[in-house]
């Protein structure tokens, strides 16, 4: 298993070595309070945009038009932009009920929409094929796991592929946290969701997530990191292909939060964002803006002492049921195995042969920090390939940030060229 005092090494260096969020600069213009097309005076919230921008989906509660009436669950709503959202249209029955409905996906083919389960009182999400002008009945998707003590929220991606998922259940962190469902891509079934872990779970709430295409960045609403007022929207960027490790949760300012409920934020194909806020009295209503991204990087202000704190988490991970070191050497720039770099491999494998050991630990070496994400993961990759043929599987096999050296057992300090080190555990 993986130290979780290791975290602390991932989310330091995420700021340093990584094109991360912290240097990944999102700006937003054009933030607006959407029209009276769309907004009314009950609440509006859980805005998506269809594939091809031409549909608005959002859910509207306290609404005396909604299919249980004001006192009831939200209902799902639409509106036209060839209308310029000039008006908005409530869904039908076989799609609305006295529950909470909500349009919670689109597939990106744009003719698939997946829904929240009000439908039925198996565990997982709907999903009905078509469009506004053809209104199928749900079907059920089954995931199991979904036991909330209390509201849902869902996200899936357009891919079908990855589901996020915000619930209190017993045994969580606070008052509802954030959790994934991965789907099987040769069986078809949704795994038991699992927590994205203490950097984004707290004690508060985090609700409304939110995934970008790439599957790199998550938006989510908490009141549990700080903030600006009652509910801030962050964005946290996931780390080294893993589920339960995320750089720390950066606040999107004071353009898109404000010190009242900010929440349901997503981004159409064309950077359109779109959210959900009270700030101006009331129920909630739904803004827009436009996204931009600056992707300069910017050093720290203080290296040297992430640098420090680095090391001694390494000197820490080595202190503890150390089966084996070995350094593997790359020549500068590029992911592949030269003939020592295999020879180095293979005499690992064959030591470790007879000897029970749980995991394998990859910690970049980057002596003049130029090692980009991309090399650092095909040279990780580079080795997974390389000793999964020699009989080692992938599970157990965990990479880590880049340090500026290493200091070997015997002393040495190697810190003149591009490597990574492997560490064995038992």
């Amino acid at each position: 298993m993986v130290d979780n005092r290791l975290y602390g090494l991932i989310f330091l260096f995420v700021l340093w070595f990584s094109p991360g969020v912290a240097q990944k600069n999102f700006a937003f213009r054009g933030i607006e309070r959407m029209g009276v097309g769309i907004n009314s005076e009950a609440e509006e919230i859980m805005p998506i945009l269809s594939e091809d921008g031409s549909i608005l989906y959002f859910s509207r509660a306290f609404s005396k038009e909604n299919a249980g009436g004001d006192a009831a669950g939200s209902d799902i709503w639409y509106s036209s932009q060839v209308g310029n959202w000039e008006s908005s249209y409530r869904a039908p029955n076989s799609v609305n009920n006295r529950d909470n409905n909500a349009v919670v996906g689109l597939n990106a083919n744009g003719n698939v929409i997946y829904l929240l389960n009000g439908y039925s009182r198996a565990e997982g999400i709907s999903y009905m094929d078509g469009s506004p002008e053809n209104w199928s009945k749900p079907t059920v998707i089954s995931v199991e796991g979904i036991d909330s003590e209390g509201f849902i929220g869902v996200y899936v991606s357009p891919d079908y592929s990855v589901m996020l998922l915000s619930m209190k259940k017993s045994g969580g962190r606070g008052q509802e946290d954030l959790y994934v469902s991965l789907r099987d891509s040769l069986t078809g079934n949704w795994g038991r969701p699992l927590p994205l872990g203490p950097t984004i779970n707290t004690r508060g709430f985090e609700i409304s997530p939110y995934l970008s295409r790439d599957k790199r960045y998550l938006f989510f609403a908490s009141d549990g990191h700080g903030g600006l007022g009652d509910a801030d929207i962050y964005v946290s960027e996931r780390l080294y292909d893993r589920w339960d490790v995320w750089s720390n949760p950066v606040n999107l300012g004071s353009g898109i939060n404000s010190d009242k409920f900010d929440a349901y934020f997503s981004i159409a194909k064309d950077s359109t964002i779109f959210f959900s806020t009270n700030r101006d009295g009331g129920l909630s209503d739904i803004y827009r803006g436009k996204l931009y991204v600056n992707t300069n990087s910017r050093q720290p202000e203080d290296a040297r002492k992430i640098i420090a704190e680095a090391e001694a988490l390494l000197n820490d991970l080595r202190q503890t049921n150390v089966k084996d070191e070995q350094l593997i050497v790359f020549e500068d720039g590029s992911s592949e195995l030269n003939d020592a770099a295999r020879s180095a491999l293979r005499g690992l494998i064959e030591r470790l042969q007879y000897q029970d050991y749980s995991s394998f630990h990859l910690l970049t070496v980057d002596p003049d920090r130029t090692v980009n994400r991309e090399l650092k993961d095909a040279r990780v990759d580079a080795i997974k390939r390389f000793i999964s043929v020699l009989g080692i599987g992938g599970k157990n096999i965990y990479d880590y940030p880049a340090t500026q050296s290493v200091t070997m057992k015997g002393g040495e300090v190697f810190n003149s060229a591009e490597g990574i080190l492997i560490i064995v555990k038992d």
